[in-house]
């Protein structure tokens, strides 16, 4: 929030104070106590870095009582965090976890009620202390199978998220409650593969796991090209995007990798690009570096398993009504 530009407010769950009429642009009402927003500044080449940087410099985030200069109101109480070991989420203990982070959505969606109410006969509570060795062998046995179970089913889904055009799925898993209409494993599957994505009318993720020939990507067996023409190049009103991804997270999904040329993705602003005569583009995707002529349009792959996701910011009507796809991942001889 700042004086000089358009503030937006975010209210907690639990808030009870009044929102001041004609302060903010847009109230936004979140059901955690724990909000994260993602800004985004776009970058128009190496020259417009400092534009961006003086931009970046005004966003500020502050409490309401500092904004209003009001008077601060009681200090809220510690959250009483638990060290975080990744192996937790994949048996019973994940719900000791869970249950601190209940604590911070209360009052409930009443949605969610029925659903919580059930949970509490395996110690889902929130607030409530969790020790999975407290459990006998039978129930244990129960819970673990069945966070496998949902694991599998949340891989599966997420392989399968969406239509898919040239072996693109064309994921538009992103909305609100009204948009999930309860669809749990929708909404589980859409965090896998891209956690905090944009409404589609905002920004529209197509990603790819397999080449034309759906065999899995992988940079230590093939080499790829993907070449748009003039036609298929993303239909977007602000910027698109091409990026790499390894998928060391949890086998479906994962990060950035490493490079000799610190490329992490090919977008609409890549400087060096070269495109065809009649305006299209191709994009060779290898682990190794391509021969000096393909370099200025190569994405450095890692030498394993990986997927690509195109990000196109302000999709355009051809993207939204599904006339336009990404063309297929092929081999390279």
């Amino acid at each position: 929030m700042c004086h000089k530009c358009n503030p937006f407010q975010f209210v907690g769950p639990d808030y009870k104070g009044e929102i001041p009429k004609g302060k903010f642009k847009k109230v936004f009402n979140v059901e955690s106590q724990l909000a994260i927003g993602i800004g985004r500044t776009q970058l128009l080449g190496s020259k417009d870095l400092a534009n961006v940087i003086q931009i970046q410099d005004k966003y500020k985030v502050t409490s309401l009582s500092q904004f209003l200069g009001t008077a601060s109101p009681k200090k809220a109480s510690e959250i009483n965090w638990i060290a975080f070991n990744p192996k937790d989420i994949e048996d019973a203990n994940f719900i000791k976890y869970m249950n601190v982070y209940l604590d911070l959505v209360k009052p409930f969606n009443k949605e969610d009620v029925e659903d919580l109410a059930k949970f509490e006969k395996i110690g889902i509570k929130a607030g409530a202390d969790f020790d999975s060795s407290q459990l006998n062998e039978e129930t244990l046995k129960a819970i673990n199978d069945g966070v496998q179970e949902g694991i599998t089913a949340i891989k599966e889904k997420a392989a399968h998220i969406s239509e898919q055009k040239n072996g693109w799925n064309m994921m538009d898993p992103f909305g609100n409650r009204e948009f999930y209409k309860k669809d749990h494993l929708l909404r589980a599957a859409a965090v896998m593969v891209g956690i905090y994505g944009n409404d589609k009318i905002e920004a529209f993720y197509p990603v790819v796991y397999n080449d034309k020939e759906g065999q899995t990507l992988n940079g230590k067996t093939n080499k790829y090209k993907i070449h748009f023409s003039k036609d298929e190049i993303p239909p977007a009103k602000y910027f698109w995007s091409i990026t790499m991804y390894d998928k060391s997270a949890d086998g479906t999904g994962g990060y950035l990798i490493k490079n000799p040329i610190n490329r992490f993705l090919i977008n609409s602003t890549t400087e060096g690009l070269v495109y065809d005569k009649d305006g299209g583009l191709t994009i060779y995707i290898q682990n190794q570096k391509p021969d000096k002529s393909l370099e200025s349009n190569w994405l450095p792959a890692p030498a394993e398993e990986f997927y690509l996701m195109a990000r196109i910011y302000g999709p355009k009507e051809s993207a939204l009504n599904g006339t336009w796809s990404p063309p297929a991942i092929e081999k390279v001889n």
